[in-house]
């Protein structure tokens, strides 16, 4: 599980870094700016279930 969100985490980082410069270079309205902004969000919405996640799995672990 860390390893997926390591990997989502650079996917995002690498995301938020490519639609600043498509945003820079475009209107925010441009459909490829749009897009772009959508699927980031949707990986965000990943990434914050699989921390959910991982969070709920270290509570519920016994010592």
């Amino acid at each position: 599980m860390e390893s997926q969100i390591k990997q989502l985490l650079e996917i995002i980082e690498e995301m938020k870094i490519d639609l600043n410069q498509q945003g820079s270079c475009k209107p925010l309205t441009d459909p490829a700016v749009v897009n772009l902004s959508e699927k980031l969000d949707k990986l965000l919405n990943q990434y914050y279930i699989m921390l959910n996640i991982r969070t709920n799995q270290k509570g519920n672990k016994i010592a």
